[in-house]
């Protein structure tokens, strides 16, 4: 079986391999692509742009935009968990802070991913500082808007989106 990964004319199958897709295969997935972001370019992010239209549909205004500038932290590590960021473009790392304010980077969000998953579990504080390496865009959403998107969608639908894209062979959300 092969998965699409992303605005290309390739697909993964389950060896690694790339593949070309066929051309009326991938005509149809930049069109899914393009009726879905047809009024903008925004979002960007690989994994909003996952979601079945209609569910993206209903998220967007829940989504602001935001510029994100070189060293600037999104969040603190410890403060409270109040918004999940979807990169668009740019880089955020996850970093661990110690108390002696050394800090290690754990990994990179880019516009393949999404921070604050553990929203869904419940967590209401964020376990690690992000921060912006590399300057781009984002769409933020509150954490409550968020628990209510996953809460509102089938399993079947978060789990394709989550397995479906370039996603499930990297650590993309934190």
């Amino acid at each position: 079986m092969l998965r699409w990964s992303g605005v290309s004319d390739f697909a993964q199958s389950p060896d690694g391999h790339r593949r070309s897709l066929s051309k009326r295969h991938a005509n149809a997935n930049r069109a899914r692509f393009k009726s879905v972001n047809a009024s903008s370019d925004w979002p960007r992010n690989r994994l909003l742009l996952a979601l079945p239209s209609r569910n993206l549909k209903q998220l967007m205004p829940e989504l602001e935009q935001i510029r994100c500038q070189r060293a600037q932290v999104l969040m603190d590590a410890d403060s409270a968990l109040d918004h999940v960021f979807f990169p668009d473009s740019g880089v955020v790392s996850v970093v661990a802070v110690y108390a002696d304010g050394s800090i290690i980077e754990m990994a990179t969000i880019g516009r393949e991913g999404c921070s604050g998953v553990q929203a869904i579990l419940g967590a209401k504080r964020s376990s690690a500082q992000l921060l912006v390496q590399i300057p781009g865009t984002a769409a933020k959403m509150s954490r409550a808007a968020f628990t209510r998107a996953m809460r509102s969608m089938r399993p079947s639908e978060v789990s394709w989106t989550l397995t479906s894209k370039p996603f499930s062979n990297r650590s993309w959300c934190q």
